[in-house]
């Protein structure tokens, strides 16, 4: 049934991406295919805009197999931006529109 196309079509996607250099997805990609990005073990990640990306979505993005992750960015500049006014900062939700870029670098992690 459904399923079985599903599996199909994954297994498909996987020999194809296997073959890849470089797969490149947004984090709202990352999180809808992460049993895909999952099953190719992909060592390095790296995160455009990071300075942009929610924190959440910047860990959601990571598997099990990453050994480094390069974040490209500017955690001064913008900031994600909470598309609810009350989890922002300025509404006083605790530091959900933070990035993990701006965290890192603010919290002295490296």
């Amino acid at each position: 049934g459904v399923q079985e196309l599903k599996e199909i079509r994954n297994a498909s996607s996987v020999r194809v991406l296997r073959a890849a250099k470089v797969v490149a997805c947004t984090t709202s990609g990352a999180s809808k295919f992460l049993d895909l990005l999952r099953s190719l073990d992909c060592k390095v990640i790296v995160v455009e805009e990071a300075g942009e990306v929610f924190e959440s979505h910047f860990i959601a993005s990571l598997t099990t197999g990453c050994e480094h992750v390069i974040a490209i960015g500017d955690h001064l500049q913008l900031r994600p931006k909470a598309s609810q006014y009350s989890l922002s900062m300025e509404a006083g939700f605790h530091d959900y529109d933070i990035s993990f870029f701006e965290r890192l670098i603010r919290d002295e992690v490296f």
